[in-house]
């Protein structure tokens, strides 16, 4: 269910009504109009069995195919009428949902759905239950992987829509502005060239009559997956009989192989966003694989891109071991490469990363939390500017006053490598070049936030200064909750430094969002909002639906 409340003045707050859906997904509000993406979760449907022969010799079991179907539903409410939402439009559309953004009036949804072949069919995505048509399916030209992206655009004043459909390779996160819309995929070496290479470095060592057997099969006029399945076996069959001597130069060479062939790349297309209009312009590719959707940016005509690759060394007579850099490129329109810096922080990867213009904070760990400062004035030669070592990590970097920076993360002790508990940190990067970390809280009891994967349940207020994170402690620390944190400033709070200072916690156990209006702080549970004053008193309670304890 969607509800919707009553929620000023608190004393008064109760629930006005609430709207059946599935699983929601996502919450727009534009105006007087509510945006729900909802999902009815996936379901076996099974085909039916082929129908046995009348007299059979030999009876087998053919079992059914699994169908997986998972549908979303993006409804429009009108809320001119609070007490009693309208629906002005309901689309439905197969596919797994990626990503959604309101841009003004228009919302844009983000849908994958897998292409594949069952008998000699391809089933193509479907939209108010019609399917698409194959002639308005476009591409950008032969792809590593194939997946439908449908983008839906909706008018959220009208209820009118469009929709786009495209072969890409199936998205793993979406980076869009006034403009543009990034998809963003992983790509990984195709396993079948890796199979080659092995392949021929074991037959290399083999006997003369093997090889032959082998180039037997590949000549054969049957599947590929057939032709591997029985290279294979014949190599697995032989290869023990082999002397030590060519096992370890197989291993050898096979590992020497694999190095050069393994490496990840994220292949990035640019979409063109205006109101109901959705046109593909362009498409690229860098190394590496992107954290989220903090790990890139567009700013002044260009986007940049932070990545973790793994890395394998290929020099001879030494050890291939793989190994873990951070990248940052920056990339034009075209989405070309047109700077950047490679090879920050051997052996680690990347915990978080924030754009300031054109500035950015990188932020990667093994042990030690590196928060790195990197100037992208010049495009084509970005560098680091400064910085900072110190125990632990930040998953999440808010900015605050283009001054400082809020770093949520997880307090390490240094020699183990065991997590200490939640920490918040407060850094001053008015001089890039020397970061400092000027105030931190840890939490110990704490081992998890949910800001620690999702910023939205991150809250700051700027006109008080304070800011807001859920926690999570075990059954007996009591530490479950809202914890509020009062930011003092030198320049605001006539204070002599810098500093963060515990206001208290709001007691409730499986809190994930928290906002504010005006002298008040709510927060919101999937079963009770939660209404407290400054001092952290509760004002009020609204049950939403019984607990499932």
């Amino acid at each position: 269910k969607v509800y919707i409340l009553k929620a000023y003045p608190p004393q008064n707050a109760s629930i006005i009504t609430s709207v059946n859906t599935g699983e929601v997904l996502g919450i727009f509000i534009a105006n007087n109009r509510l945006i729900v993406i909802s999902s009815i979760k996936p379901q076996v449907r099974p085909l039916p069995k082929p129908e046995p022969p009348i007299l059979p010799i030999r009876p087998e079991i053919v079992p059914p195919i699994p169908v997986f179907e998972e549908e979303l539903t993006i409804t429009l409410y009108s809320l001119e009428n609070i007490e009693k939402p309208t629906v002005l439009q309901k689309i439905n559309v197969t596919g797994h949902y990626v990503s959604s953004r309101l841009v003004g009036k228009y919302c844009y949804i983000i849908v994958n759905f897998p292409v594949y072949i069952f008998e000699d069919r391809i089933p193509l995505p479907l939209i108010n239950n019609e399917a698409i048509a194959p002639s308005d399916i476009k591409y950008f030209g032969r792809d590593f992987s194939y997946t439908f992206t449908i983008i839906l655009a909706l008018n959220t004043e009208t209820g009118d829509y469009s929709k786009e459909v495209f072969l890409t390779g199936m998205s793993n996160y979406i980076y869009m502005t006034h403009k543009n819309l990034y998809a963003l995929v992983t790509k990984r070496p195709d396993i079948y060239v890796i199979l080659d290479k092995i392949i021929n470095v074991i037959v290399e060592e083999m006997p003369e009559e093997v090889k032959e057997a082998i180039e037997k099969i590949r000549s054969e006029n049957i599947s590929k997956t057939e032709k591997y399945r029985q290279i294979l076996a014949l190599l697995e069959s032989e290869f023990n009989y082999l002397p030590s001597e060519s096992r370890k130069k197989i291993f050898a060479g096979i590992t020497k192989e694999y190095s050069k062939l393994w490496h990840e790349e994220t292949v990035i297309y640019r979409f063109a966003i205006n109101g109901l209009e959705i046109k593909a312009v362009a498409k690229g590719e860098v190394p590496g694989r992107v954290l989220d959707q903090f790990s890139m940016d567009e700013h002044g005509g260009y986007f940049r891109i932070a990545t973790t690759a793994t890395v394998y060394s290929t020099e001879d007579n030494l050890p291939t071991v793989p190994v873990q850099v951070n990248n940052v490129y920056v990339l034009d329109m075209n989405l070309t490469i047109i700077g950047s810096l490679e090879g920050l922080a051997k052996g680690e990867r990347i915990y978080s990363a924030r754009y300031m213009g054109d500035l950015m904070f990188l932020v990667t760990f093994r042990r030690i939390d590196p928060l790195f400062a990197i100037d992208l004035s010049d495009p084509s030669n970005p560098g680091v500017l400064g910085r900072l070592k110190i125990p632990g990590y930040s998953e999440y970097l808010h900015p605050l006053l283009d001054k400082y920076l809020i770093g949520i993360g997880m307090d390490v002790d240094e020699k183990t490598g065991f997590m200490k508990g939640l920490k918040i940190s407060l850094f001053d990067i008015s001089n890039v070049t020397e970061p400092k970390e000027v105030s931190t809280v840890v939490f110990e009891k704490c081992m998890y936030s949910p800001v620690l994967h999702d910023h939205k349940a991150f809250m700051i207020n700027y006109e008080k200064l304070y800011f807001a994170v859920p926690v999570s402690g075990n059954k007996y620390s009591g530490e479950n909750g809202v914890y509020i944190i009062d930011i003092l400033l030198p320049e605001l709070n006539e204070t002599t430094k810098a500093k963060l200072a515990v206001r208290g916690l709001i007691w409730h156990p499986g809190a994930q969002r928290t906002l504010y209006i005006g002298d008040y702080i709510y927060t919101a549970s999937y079963d009770v909002v939660k209404i407290v004053d400054e001092s952290l008193n509760v004002v009020n309670e609204i049950v939403l639906m019984q607990s499932s304890k």
